[in-house]
C-alpha cells in the first residue's frame, strides 16, 4: 500500500480537495510515503471528518515514539488516529508506564511485565 485516495491543495481557496479511497473498513486518504519520508506532509484523513493528519501528528500523539506511531498509522482504516489510540489504551492493548511515561505494547499476546524503557513493573490497573 502506498496511497489510498488523493489529496490536492487548492491554491485558489486555500483548502485541500480530499478524494477518499476504499480501505479495509471505510473510505480514507492514506499516504504511506508521506508518513515514512515526509513527516510534515498530509498522510491521513479519516472517513468521517476532514481533519488532515501528518506523520508528525501521529508521532506527537504517540508520545514521540515512532514505533507506536508507525503501528497506529498502519492500523487506522476509517477512524481518527486519536480514537484508535484511545481504544487501545481503554482495552489495555497499550499501557503507559507509570515511571517513565512511555507507551508500551501490552495486549494482544504482547503482555510485558516490565517496561522495556525503564524496567519498571507494568500491568493492568
Amino acid at each position: 500500500m502506498d496511497t489510498i485516495g488523493s489529496l490536492a491543495y487548492d491554491r485558489k481557496n486555500g483548502n485541500y480537495i480530499i478524494r477518499r479511497g476504499s480501505a479495509d473498513q471505510g473510505y480514507v486518504y492514506k499516504n504511506e510515503s508521506n508518513f515514512k519520508r515526509h513527516k510534515d506532509r498530509p498522510c491521513y484523513v479519516p472517513e468521517l471528518s476532514d481533519d488532515i493528519y501528518t506523520g508528525n501528528d501521529f508521532v506527537e500523539m504517540c508520545n514521540g515514539q515512532k514505533d507506536i506511531a508507525a503501528l497506529l498509522f498502519e492500523s487506522v482504516d476509517w477512524q481518527s488516529p486519536g480514537t484508535l489510540l484511545d481504544e487501545w489504551m481503554d482495552t489495555d492493548e497499550i499501557v503507559k508506564c507509570k515511571r517513565c511515561g512511555k507507551l508500551v505494547l501490552y495486549g494482544g499476546g504482547m503482555e510485558a511485565d516490565h517496561c522495556p524503557y525503564c524496567n519498571a513493573i507494568i500491568g493492568k490497573e
